[in-house]
């Protein structure tokens, strides 16, 4: 995971943004052999909420094995029934059930993983859909909807991320599209606050908080 340093807010692997969610990720170190070969995301925009849809393709370069994926969910408060809501996963369009695991939970923050083991065949691939709902707000200012890309610990680079936002009615406007990165807070190209917008990444780590305000962020040590 990523250490977040803009405007001096965020710790690594906190909690600082309510109801975060994240790629996919391996539940042990960088996996030796399982790739995160492409993912789209497209977050939906309500009145009142916003969905995330994401889409991975995973490509096994190797024996066949069995890999437990974990999907992050990060919040504030106790966590006990979180705050992404209505949460489901599919492996190659077939639903299936993700065990929602805590791994740090107090007064102020907490986190966890929707866990689910996927098997892969001799150079397999698989595809994996992740969707949840989470209402708008967070711990960093006026910080409306967010999401963590986290896809670092799969073998090699994510070769190609593709993210999504479509405002439908009701939505509120949200001019300041950011990337949060170690000692880089980035401004995505500037669009209307009420048209969807498309943004692409081409063999990187995928290691980034996406952040969707209503005013830009600055860098600060």
């Amino acid at each position: 995971m990523l250490a977040l340093l803009c405007a001096g807010k965020a710790r690594a692997n906190d909690a600082s943004i309510s109801g975060v969610g994240g790629s996919v990720v391996a539940l042990r170190t960088e996996h030796p052999s399982v790739q995160m070969v492409r993912e789209t995301v497209r977050l939906d925009l309500y009145k009142g909420y916003y969905e995330t849809t994401a889409d991975f393709v995973f490509k096994n370069h190797g024996s066949a094995r069995t890999v437990r994926m974990g999907f992050p969910e990060r919040g504030e408060g106790e966590g006990k029934q979180g705050i992404i809501q209505n949460f489901w996963t599919s492996v190659d369009g077939k639903r299936v059930t993700a065990q929602r695991i805590r791994t740090r939970h107090s007064e102020e923050e907490y986190s966890a993983y929707w866990v689910k083991s996927v098997p892969f065949g001799k150079n397999g691939e698989r595809h994996v859909r992740v969707h949840f709902r989470t209402k708008y707000g967070g711990g960093i200012g006026d910080t409306l909807a967010a999401y963590d890309f986290t896809g670092g610990n799969w073998r090699g680079k994510v070769r190609e991320s593709v993210l999504i936002i479509t405002p439908h009615q009701g939505a509120p406007p949200l001019p300041f599209v950011q990337t949060e990165q170690p000692g880089n807070c980035k401004v995505l190209a500037r669009q209307d606050a009420r048209k969807p917008r498309q943004y692409v990444w081409h063999s990187w780590e995928a290691e980034a908080i996406l952040l969707l305000s209503e005013s830009e962020r600055k860098y600060s040590n």
